[in-house]
């Protein structure tokens, strides 16, 4: 057993299994750990030994403890059992080693604000080692996001709220009346300041230590991009004007080597994906037979594809929800515990029928942009 303190996590439930009275001593019982409705084991046939062992993970007690003190009260237990017990929890995801100290860069400060955070970090981590170096990636990580309106107002937001340490955020418009439906980064007291700024202030109330870098730009050309994503981690892309800025936006990463995720909302249905890792997942280029706008255009009907006409209808609960849901996929990027399910995938979750709709998407080994070139960590 490779820790110092075992301990139960922090967050579990225990429960005894069965309407028969209390157990005796030396009778044997079935007991549930659990977190949720869903989430847990069933441990069966639990004896007298091995419910002193449980009892005795609480963080306080050493490994050697726990040891000495099930072989006092049962010298038949080997330290070879108690071992296997142990790493058989850990396999379950059930314990932590409470002995793991937060890393230096994570304030006191940082502990408080992130606890309950910090324990679902802790759900995360299968070593039971990792909860705390998970909050501090997060920490020193930098992101940057394209476009601070429905979409990506609310993705700032929430990436402040688990402590994502560096957010540089691009925008050239106004705060508007009618951005306040969705966009709740902003208030009344907003109206006509640029976004960028109303963004800055927002979040230096909402989050002091997460360093923000305001860029009030609109963006018109692909050189813009390049500068705009130098020195991040990862992009959010949530620009839509002009109507070229997606063939640029995979460009400039494919060039920069530089990770982004986009998402959106269509009605009731809020859309998540695709993330693009360049040279490893399909890129836009493979997906859309063109990224050209013009292309398909009716020229009777042209004015209708007009941005002065085109709105979309949203609301605040699925806009959010599509923010949110690539939050997620930002953590879990961020994180490297797992992957992202929006690599070479992308979802949409339907509000009024609450449906999941997932498309695949696969890398074109033709690609005009990405083909022939290979991440250097696939």
């Amino acid at each position: 057993m490779p820790f110092t303190k075992p301990c139960f996590k922090r967050f579990l439930h225990v429960k005894r299994l069965g309407t028969q009275p209390a157990p005796s001593s030396n009778s044997q019982q079935t007991i549930s750990i659990h977190y949720g409705r869903e989430r847990g084991v069933m441990l069966e046939e639990i004896d007298e030994a091995q419910l002193l062992l449980l009892s005795q993970l609480d963080g306080r007690h050493s490994f050697e403890d726990i040891v000495n003190t099930l072989q006092q009260h049962h010298p038949q237990v080997t330290t070879e059992e108690v071992s296997e017990a142990l790493e058989e929890l850990l396999h379950f995801g059930l314990l932590e080693d409470a002995a793991i100290e937060p890393p230096a860069a994570l304030l006191p400060s940082d502990l408080e604000r992130y606890s309950s955070q910090i324990h679902f970090l802790s759900l995360l981590d299968a070593s039971g080692t990792q909860k705390y170096v998970f909050q501090a990636k997060l920490k020193q990580a930098r992101v940057a996001v394209l476009g601070l309106g429905g979409l990506g107002s609310n993705v700032l937001l929430g990436l402040a709220a688990i402590g994502v340490g560096f957010l540089r955020g691009v925008d050239g418009d106004q705060v508007e009346l009618g951005n306040l439906n969705r966009q709740v980064l902003y208030e009344v007291n907003d109206l006509g300041k640029p976004k960028v700024h109303a963004a800055a202030e927002q979040l230096a109330r909402f989050n002091p230590n997460v360093q923000f870098e305001p860029v009030q730009q609109t963006i018109t050309s692909s050189q813009q991009l390049g500068a705009l994503i130098e020195g991040a981690d990862l992009v959010v892309f949530c620009a839509d004007q002009p109507r070229e800025i997606t063939s640029w936006m995979n460009q400039t990463a494919l060039q920069r080597e530089i990770p982004f995720i986009m998402g959106g909302y269509h009605g009731a249905g809020a859309e998540v994906g695709p993330f693009v890792v360049p040279f490893q997942t399909a890129c836009l280029a493979c997906v859309y037979t063109s990224l050209d706008p013009d292309e398909g255009t009716v020229e009777e009907l042209a004015w209708i594809e007009q941005a002065a006409w085109l709105r979309h209808p949203n609301i605040h609960f699925v806009t959010a929800l599509s923010a949110h849901l690539i939050c997620a996929e930002i953590c879990k990027y961020l994180l490297g515990n797992s992957e992202p399910a929006t690599y070479n995938h992308r979802y949409l979750l339907d509000l009024q029928q609450f449906t999941l709709t997932a498309n695949a998407l696969i890398r074109d080994s033709n690609c005009p942009q990405c083909a022939n070139r290979s991440s250097p960590n696939s």
